[in-house]
């Protein structure tokens, strides 16, 4: 279970624990307030969240209007647990970026596993320009493409700074089958190969017919032991709780032994780079 799943269940414990001292079933509770039961029922398992109206309804209806404010608190603790990326960019794409510039120089051990795209840290100006055409596309949202690819670039003076260590692992498949041009994979390929040979980077690459220890559902960034970043089409989910980030390092690890390091991978690279020329 997730810590966004446990937190939206004890939100729905918190309200039920409201709604009991009423002696009302949530039946009753639902038809006091005008509501379907079903919307009772899906408040109090977690599986909805209520909107502020809904909260402030809920607790007058209980007797307690004062637990509304206390109850707001929490669903915005939860809200930032999973943030829309709609949200996230309404203003451009250029917040995000200068995010990850305050996260990525407090980190030490970077751990990075991409199975469809060659990570940000590691994006040439083009290969990044052409993700963030995609995502204008796909969002509809502000075209601030040359200031977000500048930030980008910016973010990768880390990979040069000391006190900072690195392990990408990108699966060969993300390499071949680009949603990029041929000539820009050409030169992103130029880049992982130049980056493979920095003292604190470590680069994978897991193999076309590489046995896979699990399926790789989604990328993910790991940020000491303390943080996972996970991306999806429609949000990103921060992951702090212990144990799950302790999860994905398990992960990673798996996926890590699955790859090719090294001179093998710098010959995966140039293999793929020698098709994309053919």
């Amino acid at each position: 279970m997730s810590s966004l799943t446990r937190a939206r269940e004890s939100f729905g414990r918190r309200l039920r624990e409201l709604r009991e001292p009423t002696g009302l079933s949530g039946k009753d509770f639902a038809e006091h307030l005008g509501w379907d039961p079903a919307k009772v029922s899906r408040f109090e398992t977690g599986k909805r969240l209520p909107s502020e109206s809904d909260i402030r309804a809920w607790s007058e209806a209980s007797g307690q209007p004062a637990a509304a404010e206390e109850l707001l608190a929490q669903l915005s603790v939860i809200d930032e647990m999973y943030a829309t990326w709609r949200r996230q960019f309404r203003a451009g794409f250029a917040g995000r970026q200068r995010s990850s510039l305050q996260v990525e120089a407090h980190t030490r051990q970077f751990r990075i596993f991409e199975p469809a795209m060659v990570p940000g840290l590691l994006q040439t100006p083009e290969y990044a320009r052409h993700v963030y055409r995609v995502l204008v596309e796909l969002y509809g949202l502000a075209g601030d493409v040359d200031e977000v690819v500048a930030l980008r670039m910016e973010r990768q003076r880390v990979l040069y700074e000391p006190g900072h260590q690195f392990h990408f692992v990108i699966m060969e498949s993300a390499l071949r089958q680009s949603f990029v041009p041929r000539d820009v994979m050409r030169a992103q390929l130029d880049r992982l190969v130049s980056v493979s040979t920095l003292k604190d980077v470590a680069l994978g690459v897991i193999p076309l017919d590489a046995q896979l220890p699990a399926a790789p559902w989604h990328g993910f960034w790991l940020f000491d032991d303390r943080l996972v970043q996970v991306e999806t089409i429609s949000a990103e989910l921060s992951v702090s709780e212990p144990e799950e980030v302790k999860m994905y390092a398990t992960t990673f690890r798996a996926f890590a032994d699955a790859a090719v390091h090294g001179d093998a991978a710098r010959s995966r690279l140039i293999d793929v780079q020698r098709s994309l020329a053919d």
